[in-house]
């Protein structure tokens, strides 16, 4: 038997013998671990400014038609017929998230009162920003809200005054036309409801609204 024909014969021999013991061939393998990310949710929130809040109540010279522009303290002041009063203050946007669309708004509010004569309208600013998109980039804007109560006076001129030197030539009876005699209207609480800003996420352009 020749050389190579022994070889032959071994490595035949091993090779059974390893198939016959169970023994595995290698598979390369290898692995790293990851390096730790973690990712974080965003802000949506509203800051109201300290101390911003401000009331204005106009002049004594002034009708019910004319700015405030004279410090108003609600808690020891009282308004009358012809009085305009303000109240504002500001607050910040806090805005954070790469998809993040949001909307802003000063809701509707009204007055609890049962005094005729009392309105009340609302603004509310933040500069540029567009309140119906507003984006992180939009993130610290400052926005200002205010409230003006108008108390319309009843009587716009003296015709129906009880004092001749003021009625004139009038012939209109005293007091018949927007007047209204004490105690009525006098001392009565005057609350102002509703009155929030408010931040709301917007709806993705892919869901369906309420009610759609």
């Amino acid at each position: 038997m020749s050389r190579n024909t022994r070889a032959a014969l071994a490595i035949t021999a091993a090779l059974a013998l390893l198939a016959g013991s169970g023994a595995s061939f290698a598979r390369w393998y290898d692995e790293k671990a990851l390096s730790d990310a973690n990712i974080t949710t965003g802000v949506l929130s509203i800051e109201q400014t300290p101390g911003s809040e401000s009331w204005l109540i106009n002049t004594p010279d002034s009708d019910d038609t004319a700015d405030a522009t004279v410090p108003f303290d609600p808690a020891n002041d009282k308004i009358v017929p012809g009085d305009v009063v303000t109240y504002s203050t500001t607050f910040t946007l806090h805005l954070e998230g790469k998809n993040l669309r949001a909307s802003a708004a000063l809701l509707p509010e009204g007055l609890d009162t049962s005094v005729d004569g009392l309105s009340v309208s609302s603004e509310f600013d933040c500069g540029s920003a567009n309140l119906a998109a507003l984006t992180q980039a939009d993130n610290g804007a400052t926005c200002t809200a205010k409230a003006t109560i108008v108390y319309q006076q009843g009587s716009k001129d003296n015709s129906t005054s009880a004092f001749p030197e003021l009625r004139g030539n009038s012939t209109k009876e005293p007091h018949s036309e927007g007047w209204a005699k004490a105690p009525a209207e006098q001392g009565v609480a005057v609350e102002i409801t509703g009155f929030k800003v408010v931040l709301e996420q917007n709806l993705r352009p892919a869901q369906v609204p309420f009610g759609g």
